[in-house]
């Protein structure tokens, strides 16, 4: 036939490629790599903790925050008070840190200010390099110092 070139042994042929998977395979496996005990199925092994927030959790974030928006503290608080611990041991620390402020805040508007002030501190010890850090920092500085102790006789 003319115009066809006869396949010399030198020409790749349609093997190459899985014998270089196979190959690239075996050397993974070799190495350590743990693609000799891949199974393409799901692992059905439940991770010990699961760390991320849930859905529910993050809806009940942003109604606190929408709450808090509308003056009504009582509520947020409500809605924030569960959230802390949540979101510290889904290893979220920017709405942990959040959250504690928040918390905080809806005690200092609702006139507790005690309250509101071991909270700002939680924050600022708990998540020092944080923008709510900063912020309980700030809040802090503007509520009335604490009662002194009474003192002994």
């Amino acid at each position: 036939m003319k115009g066809r070139r006869p396949q010399s042994a030198s020409a790749p042929s349609a093997a190459w490629p899985m014998l270089l998977i196979g190959l690239a395979g075996a050397c993974l496996a070799a190495a350590g790599c743990g693609m000799a005990n891949y199974s393409p199925q799901p692992s059905r092994k439940k991770p010990e903790t699961d760390l991320r927030a849930t859905a529910d959790e993050l809806a009940a974030f942003n109604e606190a925050q929408e709450r808090i928006a509308r003056q009504r503290y009582a509520e947020a608080q409500a809605l924030l008070a569960p959230l802390v611990p949540a979101f510290a041991k889904a290893g979220d620390t920017d709405r942990a840190s959040r959250s504690l402020f928040w918390l905080g805040f809806c005690h200092e508007k609702q006139g507790r200010p005690q309250t509101a002030s071991d909270l700002y501190a939680q924050v600022i010890e708990r998540y020092p390099d944080t923008p709510a850090a900063r912020q309980a920092a700030t809040r802090l500085k503007d509520l009335p110092p604490k009662p002194s102790p009474p003192e002994k006789r």
